[in-house]
């Protein structure tokens, strides 16, 4: 797996999250879009269970203490929030490009 923490193409993204998904010994599940993405890739929503499936929550724990509490939002963000300048620069970029798609498609 790439160590950059963007693709190259959301196909690239996809196939990324799934090798890291079964490296993790998890088995993914996969919601596929009935329409194939610009580049002719297959869309999909991939999920990744991670703890107790029957779980009633995923966040809110009212029994934590501050604590727990502390580390676990330290976890989530240490999983979700990349804060690099290399991170920002793809979100600026991916935020251009989405909206240069919508000013094209809006002159199509």
């Amino acid at each position: 797996m790439s160590a950059q923490p963007f693709s190259a193409s959301y196909a690239q993204a996809r196939e990324k999250f799934l090798e890291a998904v079964n490296a993790a010994g998890l088995q993914p599940k996969s919601h596929i879009h009935p329409l194939k993405g610009r580049d002719g890739e297959t869309l999909a929503m991939d999920l990744a269970w991670v703890g107790d499936p029957k779980a009633d929550r995923l966040q809110g724990r009212p029994d934590a203490s501050a604590d727990q509490a502390r580390k676990i939002r330290q976890q989530m963000m240490d999983a979700f929030y990349v804060d690099t300048d290399a991170w920002r620069g793809q979100i600026l970029g991916q935020a251009l490009e989405a909206m240069v798609q919508a000013v094209e498609g809006l002159a199509a």
